[in-house]
């Protein structure tokens, strides 16, 4: 993985940690190492795999080579760290069982903490070490919720980036300020972009607009922009449930991190969704949080990680659902669903492409 070969590189050692070992689909989990019985069923020999180390752990210093070519101490640590959101839920403070998280980004992935690695019998979500010890994590992932909101404001907003380069307002403020007034389910446009997570047959349909009229009044790019936002939310709505009904658990709140967290329209829209608050951090950018408490802790800057996180992982706002909003998106929810099976068929049939499938399927 690109981790471990930045280690090796920086530092010659071959090192893992089991955070993104356990993506790999090759480790014990209860041990948080590799597993030899499933290298042996793959035919693969027992001796090509990195030690594995917990993360924060220093591994070596800086080679002779890299200190040359970055300017690097050759006295540097080289700490190991995490996974791209198992990082962004230290920064968040999500470091006990039961913690839940969301980073919106390109992806959106769900993370939910718990004691103990009990998968799930229908293998619908993954089950991954997080980056602190004895602790694991369901993880479900949509995919390009940011991603599909670049390439609306790429593809369709060439005025307002002219407007950022010339007043420096955000090209997605200008967008949230023209949406400002779309009610909750954008006048019952749906999008269809990521299906919810199906780990076991993980698939998305053709990205489509659905259900809107030549009305310019009630169908404009306000409200196309605005159903973008939900769509994310509504996939969300999906984790979350599935993640209730493997734990038999209400999931009464969550912390938002990463891009998505810097807009308060985004974050309105996923709280009134979910019907739960929805808190955003100081410090959005959490996995670059969560990386660098990580090498403070390797470096013995810092002491543990729940003190460090107390003391470092500051929250900014908590976005309380509007519950009138929560029954218009519950019942959008519940269409959404119907039509998003539909267009998946659509595809499976040919008559239209995937946006994104599994190798394999």
């Amino acid at each position: 993985m690109l981790n471990d070969w930045l280690i090796y590189r920086i530092a010659g050692v071959l090192a893992l940690e089991p955070s993104n070992g356990s993506t790999t689909g090759m480790f014990d989990l209860k041990a948080r190492s590799w597993d030899p019985e499933i290298a042996r069923q793959c035919g693969l020999k027992e001796d090509i795999y990195p030690k594995v180390y917990e993360s924060a752990t220093p591994v070596g210093t800086v080679s002779k080579e890299i200190a040359a070519l970055t300017g690097l101490s050759e006295k540097c640590l080289v700490v190991t760290g995490g996974g791209d959101a198992q990082l962004g839920c230290i920064g968040v403070g999500a470091v006990k069982p039961g913690q839940a998280c969301l980073f919106g980004g390109s992806f959106w992935q769900l993370e939910y903490n718990i004691s103990q690695p009990v998968t799930d019998k229908d293998c619908r979500v993954r089950v991954n070490c997080h980056a602190v010890p004895d602790l694991w994590q369901y993880e479900l992932i949509a995919f390009f919720p940011g991603l599909v909101l670049r390439w609306f404001r790429d593809a369709f907003c060439q005025t307002e980036k002219m407007m950022e380069q010339q007043t420096g307002l955000d090209t997605y403020y200008l967008l949230e300020r023209e949406a400002r007034n779309v009610p909750a389910g954008s006048n019952g446009m749906m999008c269809t972009f990521s299906d919810a997570m199906n780990y076991i047959s993980w698939k998305h349909a053709a990205p489509g607009f659905l259900n809107f009229s030549l009305d310019a009044g009630k169908f404009n790019r306000g409200v196309f922009f605005h159903a973008i936002l939900e769509n994310a939310a509504l996939v969300t709505l999906s984790h979350k449930q599935l993640v209730e009904s493997i734990t038999g658990k209400p999931l009464d709140s969550i912390l938002l991190g990463s891009g998505a967290s810097k807009s308060s329209m985004w974050c309105s829209i996923v709280a009134d969704t979910l019907g739960i608050p929805v808190t955003v951090p100081v410090i959005k950018e959490a996995t670059a949080l969560g990386a660098a408490i990580l090498a403070g802790i390797g470096a013995g800057v810092y002491d543990g990680l729940s003190d460090t996180t107390a003391r470092l992982c500051k929250l900014e706002k908590t976005y309380e659902p509007d519950l009138r909003n929560h029954e218009t998106y519950l019942e959008l929810y519940d269409r959404w669903k119907q039509v998003y099976t539909s267009q998946l068929s659509l595809a499976d049939q040919g008559l239209t492409s995937h946006m994104w499938k599994a190798p394999g399927i």
